[in-house]
């Protein structure tokens, strides 16, 4: 804000009175590196172009383990839990072998006589 001020004309002791702020403060602020949560963001949609081409060459199978992996080789070391997360912001998954298993519940019906009002949880495969 004391930025935006200084570009319209205004001092930065003026303003820092107002706002019952040293001006010291301000400068030692400004001279602060920024915050690693600002950085990530700026790397996070570096790497989103490049993890949607490294899923998009495999075919859509590879998963986070598997472009971790190739990450590297394109020149990018990046850590699988950040691939994760931002694989989830993109919503792209790998392939899943096999069968996928279902949970589902049963209700009151499907309970065994004698368990009270217990949800049963059964398997389908």
């Amino acid at each position: 804000m004391i930025d935006h001020l200084r570009d319209r004309g205004l001092g930065v002791d003026p303003v820092c009175r107002v706002l019952e702020l040293s001006p010291s403060t301000y400068f030692a602020r400004k001279k602060r590196p920024k915050p690693a949560r600002r950085l990530r963001g700026l790397r996070d949609e570096t790497l989103m172009p490049l993890l949607e081409q490294v899923h998009a060459e495999s075919g859509g199978t590879y998963g986070a383990r598997r472009i971790t992996r190739a990450l590297p080789r394109k020149g990018h070391e990046v850590a699988r839990c950040t691939v994760e997360r931002l694989m989830a912001e993109l919503g792209i998954e790998g392939v899943i072998r096999g069968r996928r298993r279902r949970v589902d519940e049963l209700g009151l019906e499907g309970a065994v006589q004698g368990l009270g009002h217990r949800v049963v949880i059964r398997v389908r495969d």
